[in-house]
């Protein structure tokens, strides 16, 4: 059975939801582990349509994760619709948002619904225009 990874896919503003599917994208990265990408779908979306990258599933809790080597699995928060931040621009909403994937993440991890976390790039300045320290 393959390690299950919860991956925060970072700050929705920057290179995090980029970064996140490329890395899902190199050939061995399926074979290696069970990612279960903790995030908006939304935006993985719309950056999978900018890039080219390798295609996400939606899941709404990890039972529904499919470790086959082949699945990009994606827990949607729905925290950010596309219109609710400007990429490239530091924001408070997409801060909040970084951290709440972060936060669940970790709360999956602790719960024993997966083996570890794997955060995605996030900017501290976002973070503290969300409210958090």
């Amino acid at each position: 059975m393959l390690p299950r990874l919860a991956i925060s896919m970072g700050d929705p503003a920057g290179v995090g939801p980029e970064v996140t599917l490329k890395a899902m994208a190199q050939p061995d990265m399926l074979a290696m582990c069970c990612p279960i990408i903790v995030g908006d779908l939304a935006i993985l979306q719309m950056q999978q349509e900018a890039i080219g990258a390798i295609g996400v599933v939606p899941i709404s809790s990890v039972d529904q994760a499919r470790c086959d080597g082949m699945t990009v699995n994606v827990l949607d928060l729905g925290q950010l619709s596309k219109g609710a931040f400007t990429p490239g621009t530091v924001g408070a909403a997409s801060g909040k948002a970084a951290v709440e994937y972060v936060l669940k993440a970790a709360r999956m991890t602790l719960d024993g619904q997966v083996d570890a976390v794997v955060t995605g790039p996030i900017n501290k300045e976002a973070i503290r225009a969300g409210g958090y320290d």
